[in-house]
């Protein structure tokens, strides 16, 4: 055994329950800023549903999701993220609005 100590802390968002305001079509990239040690493992909930066929992107401070060409129907709603580490957990929510409609 090693004299060395083990530094551990429990994950933290600095960035919590965001709102975010689109226009349909739009894209924008959502990003959360978080600490703790090991790095957490991330997770982006959709309703119930882990997300799936968006891009989401995690380092070792922050988290982010790409919507592309927002939509009403699949993009608005509540996105619930959550890290997770041997210290604890921590978890925060992400509001999505979708306004307007597309013009041709």
């Amino acid at each position: 055994m090693t004299g060395g100590t083990i530094i551990v802390a429990a994950p933290v968002f600095q960035t919590r329950n965001l709102q975010e305001l689109l226009s349909v079509g739009e894209y924008r990239k959502i990003m959360l800023t978080f600490s703790g040690l090991p790095v957490p493992d991330v997770e982006w909930r959709f309703g119930d549903s882990l997300v799936r066929g968006m891009q989401i992107d995690s380092t070792g401070t922050s988290t982010s999701i790409l919507i592309k060409e927002a939509d009403r129907k699949k993009h608005a709603g509540s996105y619930n993220v959550s890290l997770r580490n041997k210290a604890g957990v921590a978890t925060t929510d992400v509001r999505v609005d979708v306004i307007g409609k597309l013009t041709c």
